[in-house]
């Protein structure tokens, strides 16, 4: 112990290392806002790969003629609901869910789902359901009701696919969850 220090004052050594330890942080949040930054640069995946993805899902899960539908509904419903949105905004004539729905906390971007959107893929998913799946289908049989709850749910999967929800996250693309909850939806509403 030194007999000339002063009570208060720190010795050189420590001083020099409060130094350091200072430079060491001001290095780390360096390094971390610049991982940030790359990690921000790095590109998602784009939607063909969850559209094939969702395809070929349904093809190894599902019985065929439940798998095409799937795949016609994703194919049909998913882009005619996006043009009529935009289709609906650009009149003036749309409403966005976030607008309808003020109290969701979930921070939709620009451009997201819109009711007029989704009642255009609901009476796709209709069509679709009753183009591949005949009300005189041997191996499917759906009645009106199951064709209208399995369009509710698809629109519900094209709305909130691929949105960030603070409770859970992000979801998944929809190009990859619309053909799942419809594949599900066919089998778990099947009348046979």
């Amino acid at each position: 112990i030194e007999e000339d220090a002063v009570v208060g004052e720190t010795p050189p050594a420590a001083g020099g290392r409060r130094q350091q330890d200072n430079k060491c942080l001001h290095k780390k949040k360096n390094y971390q806002n610049s991982y940030k930054r790359r990690r921000r640069k790095v590109p998602a995946l784009p939607g063909a790969f969850y559209f094939l993805l969702g395809c070929s899902l349904c093809t190894l899960l599902f019985p065929a003629t439940v798998a095409r539908t799937s795949v016609l509904v994703l194919s049909i419903s998913d882009p005619v609901a996006g043009l009529v949105g935009s289709w609906f905004t650009w009149k003036g004539l749309n409403l966005a869910w976030k607008e309808l729905l003020p109290r969701s906390n979930a921070p939709l971007s620009e451009g997201g789902p819109s009711v007029a959107g989704s009642l255009a893929c609901v009476a796709m998913t209709i069509m679709c359901t009753y183009l591949y799946i005949p009300s005189d289908n041997l191996t499917v049989a759906l009645s009106l009701y199951s064709r209208i709850c399995i369009g509710i749910l698809t629109a519900v999967a094209e709305a909130v696919g691929g949105r960030h929800f603070p409770v859970i996250g992000s979801l998944v693309d929809d190009n990859l969850l619309i053909p799942l909850v419809v594949g599900i939806s066919i089998c778990w509403l099947n009348t046979q």
